[in-house]
């Protein structure tokens, strides 16, 4: 969430878990390369790029939400509809959902 609000990779541990994507995708890829035939190059590349890809869709995700929509989503509706998912699946007693409002 950090590197969404700051806009720097530094900020949490993103930048990390980016990295180690890419390092899986480049060791898998040499070892491909050199040993197509084995298929611990390919698990890595595979993990690298599904690290990766997750951790870009997790922070468009959040970008969509904190900066291009912040104005236009309804949050009676989101506390209404994540209520209603926890009550269905959950069946807690007590049910308390805080939404902080940014009025400035």
């Amino acid at each position: 969430m950090l590197t969404v609000i700051t806009g720097n990779l530094t900020s949490s541990s993103d930048g990390v878990v980016l990295a180690l994507g890419f390092e899986f995708v480049a060791v898998g890829f040499l070892v491909a390369v050199r040993q197509p035939a084995n298929p611990i190059g390919w698990v890595l590349i595979a993990s690298g790029l599904c690290t990766a890809f997750t951790l870009w869709a997790a922070l468009y995700t959040l970008y969509d939400f904190v900066w291009a929509g912040k104005d236009a989503v309804d949050m009676a509706a989101v506390q209404s509809d994540l209520a209603g998912v926890v009550r269905a699946t959950l069946h807690p007693a007590h049910l308390s959902i805080w939404v902080r409002r940014d009025d400035g």
